[in-house]
């Protein structure tokens, strides 16, 4: 096989960081996308295939490290139970 019949491919992560700490990489990102389409952390949590405790958690981080609120808690009457 000749160089030219290769395929080249670049991988790898990227994530964010706020002073130094993870504010979030793809799993994170994918979370909070599930959370804008499920309106539920509970929903989110299962579609991105973590428990509501650990997506809790990243959310918690997020919304500290952010400054203000990625994801807030809304009564649960409302028809969303989170707004992203």
């Amino acid at each position: 096989m000749s160089v030219t019949d290769k395929t080249i491919q670049l991988q790898g992560s990227v994530w964010m960081t706020v002073d130094g700490q993870s504010f979030g990489g793809a799993d994170r990102m994918a979370l909070l996308a599930k959370i804008a389409e499920y309106g539920s952390i509970t929903q989110a949590a299962k579609a991105a295939r973590m428990s509501y405790k650990t997506a809790w958690d990243a959310i918690d981080t997020m919304n500290n490290l952010a400054g203000e609120p990625l994801v807030e808690s809304l009564p649960a009457a409302r028809a969303a139970a989170v707004r992203v």
